[in-house]
């Protein structure tokens, strides 16, 4: 559940840093198109990709639960870290 909850973690991070406002208050830079692509798709996956491990690691309905929880968690972390 913790790798699920780390990549949770970065796939948030990613499609947060894809939207114009957050890039730049990060980097102080501008986002070209070519990076607002691939930091999406990077970030959608991994994000399937978490919920996957979530639900190998535990049942289905408490893995959903869990993954949900974590998933708060994480936008919370990166809105007070990109803001």
């Amino acid at each position: 559940m913790l790798l699920s909850f780390l990549l949770q973690l970065i796939a948030i991070a990613m499609l947060a840093l894809a939207m114009h406002k957050h890039f730049k208050a990060v980097f102080n830079l501008n986002i070209t198109p070519l990076q607002v692509k691939l930091l999406t798709l990077l970030g959608w996956p991994l994000l399937c990709l978490s919920y996957y491990l979530a639900i190998f690691s535990l049942a289905a309905p408490i893995a959903t639960v869990y993954w949900l929880g974590l998933l708060s968690l994480s936008i919370l972390f990166v809105a007070l870290v990109t803001n």
